[in-house]
């Protein structure tokens, strides 16, 4: 930088008046004599450095992020002087067997003094039942609809004389020995919670007195399935199930699946307790062997393991 530069951003500053060195004279340049009163001057400057104490190096900088930068001194548009600002992990281990956290707790390396009792999680019920939905969405496509129902009908004959929608006894087969395979197995879907009622028509009429009902259900082939049907596809989505005579047991499409809020959704408990009696318990004392003994090979090896 020229000391013209220097001076313009207050650098440098004169420290006393322009002194002739070389007097007045007559020379010659390029064949033209030119007389001048002084052709040499001498001017003196006292500059500042720049250059400010590094004091970097005492400050250990590996694996810190700069979180900021000030300036604290500046000159025409010029910062003289910065401050970085950087957050660095602060680490708090030391050679224990055991490690404080933030919430107070004692935790051992080893895991002999972790408290491993379950804390049970608010969302827990509802990510299980989700997650179910989703794995029985994958086992019910047939490449066109997702948790297809199927129309069965019942007889309800006049006067219940003889009625195969009976929505109990199927099990013990009270009374019911007159029942068809079909209405039998209605029933039992109906029993086992499976199955939503579309509607009732007459079947027989004789002198325009109808002798014999019909009840229209649609059955599904989980819980999981008739809730999403009733609750996402025709409480939401607004697909009915049709009418009587003429059941609508479509399933749903894959882009209806998506458009469906499952938030929105009640499974219940009931269902809950289905999906969870499913799932495999949970060995903790396996869990905390296997814990215990990763812990100990990268405290002997220093190697993540696999």
């Amino acid at each position: 930088m020229s000391l013209e530069q220097l001076t313009s951003q207050g650098i440098c500053h004169q420290t006393g008046p322009e002194v002739c060195v070389s007097g007045e004279a007559t020379r010659i340049i390029n064949d033209i004599k030119v007389t001048r009163p002084c052709w040499s001057k001498k001017v003196n400057y006292q500059c500042q450095s720049n250059m400010a104490e590094d004091t970097c190096h005492s400050t250990p900088l590996d694996g810190c992020e700069q979180i900021g930068a000030e300036c604290l001194q500046k000159t025409n548009e010029r910062c003289l002087v910065t401050r970085q600002a950087y957050r660095c992990q602060k680490t708090t281990c030391i050679n224990t067997g055991s490690i404080v956290c933030g919430d107070g707790k004692d935790y051992c390396l080893d895991g002999s003094c972790t408290d491993h009792r379950y804390q049970p999680s608010q969302d827990f019920g509802k990510a299980v039942v989700e997650l179910s939905a989703t794995n029985d969405a994958v086992k019910n496509f047939d490449g066109n609809f997702i948790f297809k129902g199927k129309p069965m009908e019942c007889r309800d004959d006049a006067g219940n004389f003889s009625n195969c929608c009976a929505e109990r006894g199927w099990g013990q087969d009270m009374g019911l020995a007159h029942c068809d395979a079909e209405e039998k197995a209605l029933g039992q879907n109906r029993e086992k919670g499976l199955a939503i009622k579309v509607g009732r028509y007459c079947k027989k009429k004789i002198f325009g007195k109808c002798l014999e009902h019909k009840e229209t259900f649609c059955v599904f082939g989980s819980k999981m399935a008739k809730v999403i049907q009733e609750q996402g596809r025709k409480g939401q989505l607004r697909i009915h199930f049709g009418d009587a005579k003429h059941a609508n047991c479509r399933g749903i499409t894959p882009h209806e699946l998506q458009r469906i809020n499952f938030n929105q959704i009640n499974f219940g408990d009931e269902l809950f307790k289905e999906v969870v009696g499913k799932m495999k318990s949970v060995n903790s004392d396996v869990i905390k062997k296997n814990i215990q003994q990763r812990i100990k090979k990268y405290q002997e090896t220093g190697l993540p393991n696999d």
